[in-house]
């Protein structure tokens, strides 16, 4: 490709919101909202709801403001409790859809929330031992990117040193296979580069050796091992939207600024 080009891409920007409630274990009547639900035409239910201030943010990708209200419902005073979401624009019909979800004293395991007020309540026993609980919302949808020619960036030697280095520790290596062909890497390389592996690495606790890479080709895979080494990709061969592509899906700043 030796001109610019439009792409399409579902894109979801990750924790665009967040909302953390400390000393959640000390939520009491003073600091709860007291409503009657209706539930049918003859019944009706107490309820009680904390809700977060409005919040805003900015897409980063097209400048689009969003404004998000959190909401937690509460059987009873410290009941079982689920929580919600409340988003502008409205994703109903439109492009973009929101998904909410919270963690419960920094544990690394999500639990799921309400997208919509037609969901379903998943309800969360009230504990005692909850001291933090924080609320993230997510947002994808498509999003169109310019991409320019690939811009070469001066070659370094440094690549090479630490490779030197690295190749007589069999903890830093890495295989990354595609299809028939196996491509031998190194963790820091991809680590530092990819945000998509550095935190893959960070999250398993056994020594993980290799990943399957199936949705590109090995020429896009290999160009892509290329950049983490060096910063730099000799020859593109016409590989730029693929390598775009790749640069986003792996979470690779650096290599979608080439374009």
């Amino acid at each position: 490709m030796t001109s610019s080009a439009a792409l399409t891409e579902v894109v979801t920007i990750k924790k665009l919101f967040k909302w953390t409630i400390n000393d959640f274990n000390k939520l009491d009547a003073s600091n709860m909202k007291h409503e009657i639900e209706k539930v049918s035409r003859r019944h009706s239910r107490s309820i009680y709801i904390v809700q977060s201030p409005t919040l805003t943010a900015i897409d980063p990708y097209n400048d689009t403001k969003y404004t998000a209200t959190f909401k937690l419902t509460f059987d009873g005073i410290r009941g079982n409790f689920s929580v919600g979401s409340d988003v502008l624009p409205w994703s109903y019909g439109g492009s973009d859809s929101y998904h909410c979800y919270f963690n419960i004293n920094d544990d690394p395991a999500d639990m799921p929330g309400k997208n919509t007020p037609w969901d379903n309540d998943i309800k969360t026993p009230w504990n005692d031992d909850i001291k933090k609980l924080t609320i993230f919302l997510d947002v994808k949808g498509n999003r169109s990117f310019h991409v320019s020619p690939f811009k070469r960036v001066n070659p370094s030697n440094l690549g090479n040193r630490l490779k030197e280095i690295l190749e007589d520790d069999s903890d830093y290596k890495f295989t990354i296979k595609c299809g028939e062909i196996s491509f031998a890497t190194f963790k820091p390389f991809l680590a530092a580069n990819s945000f998509f592996f550095r935190d893959m690495f960070k999250s398993t606790t056994q020594n993980l050796s290799m990943i399957e890479i199936t949705d590109f080709k090995s020429e896009v895979v290999q160009k892509m091992i290329e950049f983490c080494e060096s910063h730099n990709i000799k020859d593109v061969n016409g590989c730029e939207d693929e390598l775009f592509k790749i640069s986003h899906k792996l979470q690779i700043p650096d290599l979608m600024a080439c374009f």
